[in-house]
């Protein structure tokens, strides 16, 4: 009987860490960036003369380089294409 207990606890716990472990590095999950807009904001702000030319472009680079570190188990999709229940990345 004890046996029986002891492989059922053992099983139960490697079935949750498995799980876990296959949802935390392996399931494809999606983000969703609102490349839009952020590029409208950026638009706006560059021709109301708040941010210049370099600022500009460090801004675009920053967008890039987010959407570049995003890890290979997640699908990055257009903010416009997602309805809901999507992670939004930030630059």
């Amino acid at each position: 009987m004890r046996q029986w207990v002891i492989t059922v606890v053992v099983s139960a716990f490697l079935s949750v860490f498995s799980v876990l472990v296959y949802d935390r590095y392996f399931a494809t999950k999606i983000v969703a960036v609102d490349v839009r807009g952020f590029m409208e904001e950026q638009k706006k702000l560059y021709l109301s003369g708040v941010i210049g030319d370099e600022r500009l472009k460090e801004e675009i680079e920053k967008l890039e380089k987010a959407i570049s570190g995003v890890p290979s188990n997640k699908v990055v999709l257009m903010g416009e294409v997602v309805v809901r229940n999507a992670e939004s990345l930030v630059p």
